[in-house]
């Protein structure tokens, strides 16, 4: 007999509701949030579906719940309505009605390959955030020093050594910091450079000017499985790059972007789409782009941009055909 089990996670227990083929409640019950715990709490009803939360830890928990036989989904936290009175044992239960109306919103489960990927995209993403905000910092700083630079000076030899003899501690400590992160960037850069080589469908990606490895393989990470999006425009959709609509009667009316869905690909594609137009003059994307940058401005045009791009690299991994300037 299949058994549906919902779960209520977090990360010391685990509250859990398991339901019977017909949907009646069998038991309840509340354990340690371990691999040992679920074991021995969840082992007996493994051949049906578990649901929990997409919570940020929800990793592990999907994992011991895949080794024990589970199919498990993921509820999207931020578009699951919420009860009045919330308490582990109804959120559970919440889960459950909603699973079995077939209303439950559902978020991507990654598999562990496609999350070992993202993972390292994300790291390299971060180092760079970082990298930029202690330049920022490093430029402030100078700045209370009486040092009004138009440059910064950490991107030349002449400029490094300027700032080692620049005597602030905070800068001297700036700098140490920001040169463990670059050295960091650039050898997860190797690490990525190398991963692209073995994927395929990265190598298509990078054959969009403006596309490079760690770009292409945040871009795959992100999206995963390419099919699962039935049209480019589904897929700018999950990026956030579509339009917000509003209609009422005879009004119908759009405005700036929803930024909804997945904001680290909507930030790739922009990326992605203005390195594009600066690298590929004559390509038809970057025409588009120039009429509607004279009409509606640059940032307009730009996520406008991504929004085409995105529908072309979809085309491009299905047809498994590499970038066309002038298709």
């Amino acid at each position: 007999m299949p058994y549906t089990v919902t779960l209520d996670v977090h990360k010391r227990e685990t509250q859990a509701c398991i339901a019977n083929a017909t949907g009646q409640l069998i038991r309840e019950t509340r354990f340690r949030t371990t691999a040992k715990s679920y074991k021995k709490a969840l082992k007996k009803y493994a051949d049906g579906p578990a649901i929990l939360e997409c919570v940020g830890f929800y990793r592990p928990v999907a994992a011991w719940l895949e080794q024990l036989g589970f199919d498990v989904h993921l509820a999207h936290v931020g578009k699951i309505p919420k009860p009045r009175l919330k308490t582990d044992k109804k959120d559970a239960h919440h889960l459950l009605r909603l699973w079995r109306g077939d209303a439950l919103p559902e978020a991507y489960l990654p598999p562990q390959e496609v999350q070992r990927l993202r993972d390292i995209a994300r790291h390299r993403m971060f180092l760079g955030q970082q990298s930029r905000r202690l330049k920022s910092k490093l430029k402030q700083d100078l700045n209370k020093h009486g040092h009004f630079l138009k440059t910064n000076p950490v991107e030349t030899k002449k400029g490094r050594e300027f700032l080692q003899k620049v005597d602030a501690p905070e800068i001297q400590s700036t700098l140490r910091l920001l040169d463990i992160v670059l050295a960091e960037q650039e050898e997860l850069q190797a690490r990525i450079e190398q991963e692209t080589t073995e994927l395929p469908e990265a190598q298509l990606l990078m054959t969009v000017p403006g596309i490079g490895a760690y770009t292409a393989l945040l871009i795959l990470g992100e999206v995963g499985d390419f099919s699962r999006f039935d049209t480019g425009d589904h897929l700018g959709a999950y990026a956030g790059l579509v339009p917000s609509q509003h209609q009422s009667g005879d009004h119908d009316r759009k405005g700036s972007i929803t930024k909804e869905g997945n904001p680290i690909l909507r930030w790739a594609l922009v990326e992605a789409a203005r390195n594009h137009v600066m690298h590929c003059p004559d390509s038809r994307l970057t025409k588009r782009y120039e009429e509607m940058a004279e009409k509606k401005g640059h940032a307009k045009a730009i996520v406008a941009t991504a929004r085409v791009l995105v529908t072309v690299l979809k085309a491009m991994v299905e047809k498994k055909e590499g970038f066309k300037v002038n298709p």
